[in-house]
């Protein structure tokens, strides 16, 4: 006897189909809708999809496979208004699966009504997240729009999931409570928003843009909010136009600007039994917010120092209308005229410095009109 172990036939045949190349699945090729790829489609495969509107409700099935566009967003629509996946199912887009979860990449969201969570209707656009259940996901690439929900009009974020919301447009949305752009809602685990912009939102309670609900992870942190644009949002009769944080939520800001909220605080921290919601800023412009800027008692001790500031980002606006929430090169956003800081808001510069006046909110906004 030598020894030597050969492996069974069983192991051999176990190797060859864990080392099995992922597919690529063609919308319409492979698969005439994008929900039919994604029930053929296993763990690690990617669905590609061609240009185009797609009338459907989308759930990943907790598969760990990538859905994406082949021109991107301005070319590839998922428009969840024919409510195809039932009238519980009302979300665009139903994401997250487990470890290493799930990537919604490139595409426009719209039409959604969110879906039926105890009686409630959750994330008009993006649903991501089971209760009891972890899952992850990845959304880059992606504008969210005209979406509406009781709880999350563009995107809702909840229990047990985790991930990145990456260079993302979250943009005129409706949540007829709260979180009309963004809302986290009691995520224990990591969650990253990079390089966002999150503009023209409506809540009609609280949180126009993003709202950070019991958010708090196990090192004592929430939501980390880095390198985004919140402009223009509306809490029509609450609080927070641009981030409202409830008790118990420690959300990260850093590198933003949250501007020209129409209605509400730039950031709003609510308290109750004892307890308040504890953001840190640092390098962040809050300007022009008709509710106030750093005058909420809560983060007032936070103007002016690690880089905080109060002024106008000076948007290109008109100049760069295929890219208004960009700077202008004399910006204090911009990442030379503030190298402690670097780079504030999710867009660069985009245009030279004017002599007209300064872009509003309302101007921005008319170009979309």
């Amino acid at each position: 006897m030598t020894g030597l172990r050969v492996p069974s036939i069983s192991i051999l045949l176990l190797a060859c189909v864990s080392a099995a190349p992922a597919a690529t699945i063609l919308v319409p090729d492979d698969a005439p809708t994008i929900q039919g790829a994604i029930v053929i489609a296993a763990d690690g495969d990617l669905v590609l999809v061609a240009p185009g509107t797609y009338v459907e409700n989308i759930d990943f099935l907790a598969k760990s496979i990538t859905l994406d566009s082949e021109s991107g967003p301005a070319a590839t629509t998922i428009d969840g208004s024919g409510l195809t996946a039932g009238s519980v199912y009302g979300s665009t887009v139903r994401t997250g699966a487990p470890w290493p979860g799930s990537t919604l990449r490139g595409f426009t969201v719209t039409g959604g009504i969110g879906e039926l969570i105890y009686g409630n209707r959750w994330g008009g656009g993006i649903i991501a997240g089971t209760v009891g259940q972890t899952r992850r996901c990845t959304i880059e690439d992606c504008v969210v729009s005209g979406n509406t929900a009781l709880l999350g009009g563009g995107i809702a974020v909840y229990q047990g999931s985790d991930g990145l919301i990456d260079d993302c447009l979250i943009e005129g949305n409706e949540a007829t409570n709260i979180g009309g752009g963004l809302w986290f809602n009691q995520t224990q685990n990591a969650w990253e928003v990079r390089s966002c912009v999150i503009a023209g939102n409506t809540a009609w309670n609280h949180g126009g843009g993003v709202h950070v609900d019991l958010a708090i992870n196990a090192g004592g942190y929430g939501p980390s909010i880095e390198n985004c644009t919140i402009v223009g949002n509306t809490a029509q009769s609450g609080h927070g136009g641009g981030v409202f944080c409830s008790r118990f939520s420690h959300p990260d800001l850093t590198n933003c600007l949250i501007t020209d909220s129409t209605n509400g605080e730039a950031v709003y921290c609510a308290e109750g039994s004892g307890h308040v919601a504890e953001p840190v800023l640092t390098c962040c412009d809050l300007y022009g917010n008709a509710g106030g800027d750093w005058e909420h008692y809560w983060i007032s001790g936070q103007y002016g120092v690690n880089g905080n500031i109060s002024e106008d980002p000076l948007y290109c606006a008109g100049a760069a209308p295929e890219d208004p929430y960009s700077l202008r090169d004399d910006s204090p956003c911009a990442p030379a005229n503030n190298p402690e800081c670097g780079l504030i808001g999710a867009r660069d510069v985009g245009c030279g410095s004017s002599p007209v006046s300064p872009a509003s909110w309302g101007r921005i906004k008319a170009i979309y009109e």
